[in-house]
């Protein structure tokens, strides 16, 4: 595959993703009127997400995936780069809330995944100005 094509399917993915992290963070915001299914659904997209940031952060790089997590880390590392560890922290934490059958995010969580949700917008940025160039 062409360098091309690779950055098109990663744009396409990662896009894909931050549509589904962004559809499952409002319905997380008050999950009161919603279905124990759409809970379930929108934690699985969340965690999928939060998931690999996590364990690449804790250093296990060893999956190969079309999102490339260590840019999207490098943006939330510029972003928070006053309270690197604390947010590490906060990202645990929200993982650890939404392995429960029903979680309740606190405002701080939905912040946590408001700046993931950023970052990846900016990596999908970044990957269209890169589509751009090349066309």
């Amino acid at each position: 595959m062409s360098d091309f094509g690779l950055i098109t399917l990663k744009f396409s993915f990662t896009s894909d993703r931050l549509l589904d992290f962004n559809h499952a963070l409002d319905l997380m915001r008050n999950t009161k009127n919603i279905s124990q299914e759409n809970i379930d659904d929108s934690k699985v997209k969340l965690l999928d997400i939060l998931t690999l940031l996590h364990e690449v952060i804790e250093g296990d790089s060893s999956k190969i995936t079309v999102i490339d997590a260590h840019n999207i880390i490098e943006i939330l590392k510029q972003k928070h780069k006053d309270d690197w560890q604390e947010f590490v922290t906060q990202i645990t934490n929200v993982i650890d809330k939404l392995n429960e059958s029903r979680p309740i995010l606190s405002a701080r969580d939905i912040d946590c995944l408001d700046d993931v949700a950023d970052a990846i917008d900016a990596e999908c940025a970044h990957l269209f100005r890169r589509i751009s160039n090349r066309s």
